[in-house]
């Protein structure tokens, strides 16, 4: 049975939902047998997940994030997403085949005018915040699509292509092609940073190898010591696109709102 459950569990991070859905009713139909069992519910609750709908490392799905929280006997558990609750079904049908209580939540980014010279809650960029929004239904609005999360997605991509032609000049021979080495990392086409880093590194990687010449090649594009065995990812995230690096600029050229404030009432434009 644990070859089986290891085999279940695996197929929950397929990009296809009817795959994900064959895995978690097989895994409650082994629960309602007797044959896996998991602990009581507790007290404990973690309400900021994010699935691979944006970007989890270990490229777990809504439905696997609710198996995972409900085999840990978490009380509570909810997911966030950047930008899109494309995982908004997936996980509320999970938690209600597993017996867990869930929400779903949304993160994105802000330009806040007033504090342009200031850090505010993104390492190593000025003026922008992380907005979150808790507690969707749905993710549709007035019975059809919402055109606030396609603008969200449409901003998104615009500013991931910003940042691609920047870094590719910088890290050149290692080039990406936004459709064909960054979109396929995520089931719905809702690329993150943190995607185009995990790009840049497997790219590097196919150039260069696991050796001396991938290390030196990153020292070098880098602009500090790089060790083999080091996260790549992490370090091209910090020196390419964040803490005044390579693409900063491009941080508030797509942010997807500008906020300032007028005497009167704060307000947000795009």
């Amino acid at each position: 049975m644990d070859r089986e459950l290891a085999l279940l569990e695996d197929r929950l991070d397929s990009f296809d939902p009817v795959a994900r859905r064959q895995a978690l009713v097989s895994l409650r139909q082994a629960l309602d047998r007797g044959l896996l069992a998991l602990p009581p519910i507790g007290d404990e609750v973690n309400l900021h997940c994010h699935s691979f709908f944006s970007y989890n490392p270990y490229g777990h799905s809504p439905s696997s994030i609710a198996w995972l929280a409900r085999k840990a006997g978490l009380a509570v558990a909810g997911i966030v997403d950047f930008d899109v609750l494309d995982g908004l079904e997936d996980f509320a049908a999970a938690g209600s085949l597993l017996d867990l209580r869930t929400c779903v939540g949304l993160e994105t980014r802000v330009y806040v005018r007033q504090f342009a010279d200031r850090v505010i809650n993104s390492p190593g960029e000025p003026g922008i915040a992380y907005q979150m929004g808790v507690g969707f239904p749905g993710g549709a609005l007035g019975g059809g699509p919402c055109r606030f999360l396609a603008r969200l997605r449409t901003t998104a991509a615009q500013r991931n292509r910003a940042l691609l032609a920047k870094v590719n000049d910088h890290l050149a021979p290692v080039v990406l092609d936004y459709e064909r080495d960054v979109l396929p990392l995520t089931p719905s086409g809702n690329a993150t940073e943190r995607h185009i880093c995990l790009a840049y590194a497997r790219k590097a990687r196919s150039l260069f190898g696991d050796g001396r010449a991938l290390a030196e090649f990153w020292s070098g594009r880098l602009g500090e010591q790089v060790r083999q065995g080091d996260d790549f990812n992490t370090r091209i995230r910090i020196q390419t696109i964040t803490h005044g690096a390579v693409a900063a600029s491009s941080a508030t050229e797509q942010t997807h709102f500008n906020f300032s404030r007028s005497p009167r009432v704060g307000h947000m434009r795009q």
